[in-house]
């Protein structure tokens, strides 16, 4: 080093054992310059390597007892001291063949996360990255470097914020029990200052407004108070001021619990709509590493934007112990930049199994307060995180809605995670997000080469006002998932598509020709698979070739059990020939599950052609066995559909009424109720397994004979005699009040039935 044609770049074929004794010499000689070549050469050596790598690079021997211990050395917080009476110091082979001094001087240039790792190699290198960890972090002038945690009484946090570490401060407002001072960037701050500044103050009303235009974590009186807490020229950075609240802030500020945070007291950690911003989102994240219990976050409309996902993306992934397995960040603008982030952190962690991404801007564009489309298309974010999809096996859901993605988008998704045979994801709701035909394609192509078996459920419906899916797209789904025979896909939603003929014959070939055993449910209601739309007469022309073709379907397919085909415009014969073949393969035509005990269709505008499937369902009990109330009130049924279904629930004992079997009143007043309604009543008033608690009962201002409060319709004495007749066996009631409509022969047949009945209260 000393001959004239020498120069740094001669030290680069040296090796670091070389490196050690140049660095040993140098510093016997107080030769400066070459001792800080050396350093530096011996730094650039070791690089960014982790722990196995850099215990191979150094030939050194692995002498921990056990993988735990190794893992404790690189957890353990960065300003440990290496205490002498630390396991870790047994007695061994150096680190260096060098005296302690050039050991230490080595390692004056090597980077803190360097020196973190080569806490893994083994115990005397552990044992020597401490010291220097230490001496860096916690060294104070005119002091020795601490030995034991309750030495330590400074914290050059500025060190730990550039070596990416900041929450290493909050750790030390846990552990380190005498720390008086924190300091970096030409400050000083006192730590017993900052445990007595009052974070919650809200300060005058002309701050609070003055707050809201800078959209400040804390209030200008809490920063006020934090300025006073440090010794330094000019203002102190935002950084350092976080640092200081993490390490030592009481309380809470902007509802963050900065104190039960830092004391890791909390499991599940509930912030949503608190309008914390990014920085409140960078203190978060400077806690949650101290949070070694922290199962659950929930940051939500907070408008942490790409700054505050960031930091805490970067939180939990670097946090090895990290236990968080749910992090919910819906609705708080992040774009493509924090999506990759996301990303990234996706990628690696596997604690983390549900993760919301709900309403941000992760394709860069969003839909303003008008309804006008802002900002710049970009795929970057979400190629990122279908990257991420495709090998993480940790993660069972994730929600994307809301984020504007389009068709080719949405195919990448589902290709990662259909593509991911590790892939724990079991259902994907992309409901409401405008799939065109093309994304249906995409989608269906996805699942068509599924090689994964948790995906059990998907959702692709779409709203009324974009662009659906039509019968193509859903054509080329059910063609996937029924031609996939490791398909583990058990119901689909396709409700309220306008799937017409055309689509409902894909469908129904999907369904015949499947070898999928999984889809046991399918719900068609609310499309057109007759060409009619079920609430606009005028459109469309009648056919029954979709219905002709789903019957055909249902009658090879071995798997379903439930479908559901309300609100379809289906003529009588149509509907008779779907109860025909549901009645031979035991198949629930209304939806009803076997396991279902009640079942709601009230004021649902079901016609007569429903109560022929509903009547289906209900003649089985292998379908409805379990069902005891269902109630059909206040729809468009005639007489003779309502004394069918009336027929049928006498013999299975089932309400059409919604009347459990417990109630002792009911109070059907003011319903609307028409004829056909009061068929259904006096079917549930007959049986006594259905109504033999009821006492009670309010029927009045109904239209039960046809007649309406006003005088309007045509009377009809059909619907109340029922009821009349009910009325005759039924022996639990005792109060009937039903006044206004009746008409005398109505009251007249009522009075007649209760006649004999001793203390029978009746209101007409």
């Amino acid at each position: 080093m000393c001959d004239d044609n020498w120069s740094a770049s001669c030290l680069d074929e040296c090796s670091l054992h070389e490196l050690a004794s140049l660095i040993e010499g140098a510093s016997n000689l107080f030769a400066e310059q070459a001792l800080e070549y050396a350093q530096v050469a011996f730094a650039c050596l070791l690089g960014d390597n982790r722990a196995n790598e850099l215990r191979e690079l150094l030939g050194a021997v692995d002498d921990f007892e056990s993988d735990e211990e190794r893992a404790a050395a690189l957890a353990e917080p960065a300003f440990t001291p290496d205490s002498p009476t630390s396991q870790h110091t047994a007695a061994g082979a150096p680190a260096l063949a060098v005296n302690d001094d050039a050991a230490e001087a080595a390692m004056a240039k090597v980077g803190m996360g360097t020196l973190i790792e080569l806490k893994g190699v083994n115990r005397a290198w552990s044992a020597l990255a401490r010291r220097e960890l230490c001496s860096r972090l916690c060294g104070r002038k005119g002091h020795a470097d601490p030995r034991q945690l309750d030495e330590i009484t400074e914290l050059h946090v500025e060190l730990l914020i550039e070596a990416g570490r900041p929450w290493e401060a909050a750790r030390a407002g846990r552990l380190v029990p005498h720390l008086e001072q924190l300091t970096g960037y030409g400050f000083v701050v006192d730590v017993a200052a900052v445990r007595k500044v009052n974070l919650d103050d809200d300060g005058s009303e002309e701050e609070e407004e003055e707050e809201e235009e800078e959209d400040r974590l804390v209030s200008a009186a809490v920063q006020a108070a934090l300025r006073h807490c440090c010794t330094g020229e000019g203002e102190p950075p935002r950084a350092l001021l976080l640092a200081a609240i993490a390490c030592a802030g009481s309380g809470s500020v902007c509802g963050i619990p900065v104190e039960a945070m830092r004391a890791d007291t909390l499991a599940v950690l509930n912030l949503y709509d608190a309008w914390t911003g990014p920085e409140g989102a960078t203190l978060i994240a400077i806690l949650m590493p101290s949070m070694g219990g922290l199962t659950e976050l929930n940051i939500a409309r907070n408008s942490i934007e790409d700054e505050g996902i960031t930091a805490i993306c970067n939180a939990v992934q670097g946090n090895k112990e990290s236990k968080l397995a749910k992090l919910n960040v819906a609705g708080n603008n992040i774009s493509p930049v924090g999506a990759t982030a996301v990303a990234a952190m996706v990628a690696v962690i596997g604690a983390l199994t549900s993760i919301d991404l709900r309403g941000n801007k992760l394709c860069g564009i969003w839909t303003d307060r008008w309804g006008s489309q802002q900002g710049t298309y970009t795929a970057q974010g979400i190629i990122a995180i279908a990257d991420a999809l495709r090998v993480n096996g940790a993660l069972t859901s994730v929600d994307l809605r809301g984020n504007m993605l389009g068709d080719e988008d949405w195919g990448a998704i589902f290709a990662a995670i259909c593509g991911n045979k590790d892939s724990k994801i079991m259902s994907m709701d992309a409901s409401d997000e405008n799939i065109g035909p093309a994304g249906g394609k995409l989608i269906g192509e996805a699942l068509r080469t599924s090689v994964t078996g948790a995906l059990t459920s998907i959702n692709l419906r779409h709203p009324s006002w974009g662009k659906k899916l039509g019968d193509e797209g859903w054509g080329a789904i059910f063609a996937a998932v029924c031609g996939n025979k490791d398909s583990k896909i058990m119901s689909m939603d396709a409700s309220w598509e306008n799937i017409g003929p055309a689509g409902v014959k894909l469908i129904a070939e999907a369904l015949r020709t499947s070898v999928t055993g999984s889809m046991t449910e399918l719900d068609l209601s609310g499309n057109e698979l007759c060409g009619l739309s079920y609430y606009n007469d005028g459109d469309g022309t009648y056919t029954a070739e979709g219905i002709t073709a789903i019957a055909d379907a249902l009658r090879v397919n071995g798997a379903l059990t439930v479908i559901d085909l309300r609100y379809n415009k289906l003529d009588a014969e149509s509907a008779k020939l779907l109860a025909e073949v549901a009645k031979q393969k035991g198949i629930s035509l209304c939806g009803i599950r076997r396991d279902q005990t009640t079942a709601d269709f009230s004021n649902q505008d079901l016609k007569p052609p429903f109560a022929i499937l509903l009547g289906s369902d209900l003649s089985q009990a292998v379908v409805t066995g379990a069902l005891t109330v269902t109630n059909l009130l206040g729809n468009k049924l005639d007489a003779e559909s309502a004394k069918m279904l009336a027929e049928v629930a006498k013999q299975k004992g089932i309400s059409l009424c919604g009347i459990r079997r417990d109630q002792t009143t009911a109070d059907f007043s003011y319903k609307g109720l028409k004829p056909p309604d009061a068929i259904l009543l006096a079917s549930d008033l007959s049986q006594a397994v259905v109504t033999g608690a009821l006492t009670s009962l309010d029927l009045s201002n109904n239209s039960l004979c046809g007649v309406t409060t006003f005088g309007g319709g045509t009377y009809t004495a059909e619907g109340i005699t029922a009821i009349a007749e009910a009325l005759r066996v039924n022996g639990a009631l005792t109060n009937l009040r039903c006044w206004n409509g009746l008409g005398e022969e109505g009251m007249s047949s009522i009075r007649n039935a209760v006649q004999a009945k001793a203390g029978f209260e009746l209101d007409l």
